[in-house]
């Protein structure tokens, strides 16, 4: 699935679409529209299908047009969220590398940065696990560096009794409730 650039023939091919959109014009809410046809660049060898959406945002009085060429056959609902789901992909790979430094591989045995690697990996979906089961929806979509100034590197006074430790937190500490809440998430994880 590649994006193509959209150019004179692309929004000529695309007629039907506007068409179908300017029936239904209202400023009013969003509005999305599909469409597919065949299209062959000059350097092209055949004809391929080409996807279009049709988007415009509530308040807004120009649409955004995105065309994707493909091979796949599927739903044109489905491959425009493929394709937004590949940009999240793209975030999660670079936070994999930057926040847990997957791209550091600088030992002389291959055996050794495979294992790294796959420590690195495990403590990422740990991570990911943590902030999908445990956070509430506003907290789950955070950076993991976000997530960790915020919830794990903070300063809490630990207290040991016979059968339990305790946290005591910082009373001016703002993410409190949030911190309470993946407490009690945490344990009913480990109750299962």
């Amino acid at each position: 699935m590649i994006r193509l650039k959209a150019n004179s023939t692309l929004y000529r091919l695309a007629k039907t679409v506007t068409d179908e959109f300017l029936e239904d014009y209202s400023l009013q809410y969003s509005q999305q529209f599909y469409g597919e046809f065949t299209y062959q660049a000059k350097s092209w060898n055949q004809p391929r299908r080409v996807i279009v959406q049709v988007r415009r945002k509530a308040g807004e009085l120009i649409p955004n047009y995105l065309f994707l060429v493909m091979n796949m056959e599927t739903r044109l609902e489905m491959v425009i969220s493929l394709y937004a789901k590949r940009g999240t992909m793209k975030n999660d790979i670079k936070d994999c590398k930057n926040r847990f430094r997957m791209d550091k591989v600088n030992h002389k045995h291959l055996m050794t940065n495979v294992n790294r690697i796959q420590l690195v990996v495990l403590a990422y979906n740990l991570f990911n696990g943590f902030r999908r089961l445990t956070l509430a929806h506003e907290f789950s979509k955070m950076q993991i560096e976000t997530l960790r100034t915020k919830l794990i590197k903070i300063a809490a006074k630990q207290v040991k009794h016979s059968r339990r430790i305790m946290f005591k937190l910082c009373s001016h500490y703002p993410y409190k409730e949030i911190f309470h809440h993946c407490l009690k998430r945490i344990q009913l994880i480990q109750l299962v």
